[in-house]
């Protein structure tokens, strides 16, 4: 009995849930205010990461290009920046071509 799943579904189903998974370390969780007195400065996201204002600017979170797309993408640098930068790279040869709008925000 031979299998009818093909490379192209293996990589699909692995984009998106690499996608999935990426998501929901970046979305920021919902926003209170701080108690006054406070000592917390930045509001954080619910993953515990501190929110920054603007990217390219006094922050860990910088503009990086996605290799051979011609796309850029707002992405914390470090470990964050190395996979997500390779998963959209591989998503948008693999799978579906990424227009710069899907990559805002």
């Amino acid at each position: 009995m031979q299998s009818e799943i093909t490379r192209r579904t293996v990589v699909k189903s692995a984009a998106v849930i690499g996608a999935v998974a990426a998501m929901g370390s970046v979305v920021p969780g919902t926003a209170s205010a701080a108690p006054k007195g406070s000592s917390q400065k930045l509001p954080t996201s619910a993953n515990g990461w501190p929110l920054e204002k603007e990217a390219n600017h006094v922050s860990t979170v910088w503009t990086r290009p996605v290799a051979g797309t011609g796309l850029k993408v707002d992405v914390r640098i470090g470990d964050v920046e190395l996979m997500l930068v390779h998963v959209i790279r591989r998503f948008h040869y693999e799978v579906e071509q990424i227009q710069r709008v899907d990559l805002a925000g």
